[in-house]
């Protein structure tokens, strides 16, 4: 049985291997995620949400058209603009992956200012975004307030605690 603990755990070992951040949209019902789980600074996400980038941003077309994982220099949708403005904030280099369990689309791009990511890092990102998404089906299949614990706990993750 997946507990918070185990989804935290997962969390943990994504923040790791991206240490610029992420944002993770789970389990997408029309355009809206049931889940999110975000760690990017607070100072792009506001300027992210006050550009209006989402529907122009290249992760998020790619990962709703999408499954696998992808690094973001090979993305070719969407704003490009948008990597240069993430670039002043620290997320040069990226990743998406995306994967669609039981109808319900997750994907999530994931972050480091450093270097490109390895072919050993794209594939241990995608594996762990992949044990994510199990991990919260099983969680969800506990009891109807799963559901509410879960997003909860995703809000604390957001806000970094």
């Amino acid at each position: 049985m997946t507990s918070i603990s185990d989804i935290a755990k997962t969390l943990e070992a994504l923040k790791h291997i991206a240490p610029s951040g992420f944002a993770l949209a789970m389990r997408i019902n029309f355009t809206t995620p049931t889940y999110l789980f975000q760690t990017f600074s607070p100072e792009w996400s506001k300027h992210y949400s006050a550009k209006g980038y989402m529907f122009d941003d290249p992760v998020v077309i790619w990962g709703l058209n999408n499954s696998g994982v992808a690094r973001w220099s090979d993305l070719t949708s969407g704003d490009q603009t948008i990597f240069h403005d993430a670039a002043t904030y620290g997320l040069v280099y990226g990743v998406a992956c995306s994967t669609e369990r039981h109808g319900a689309k997750s994907f999530g791009g994931f972050s480091r200012a450093d270097r490109e990511f390895t072919d050993a890092e794209c594939s241990e990102t995608h594996d762990l975004f992949e044990t994510l998404d199990q991990q919260i089906g099983q969680f969800e299949a506990i009891d109807p307030s799963a559901r509410e614990q879960l997003r909860f706990f995703a809000s604390q993750v957001s806000v970094g605690i």
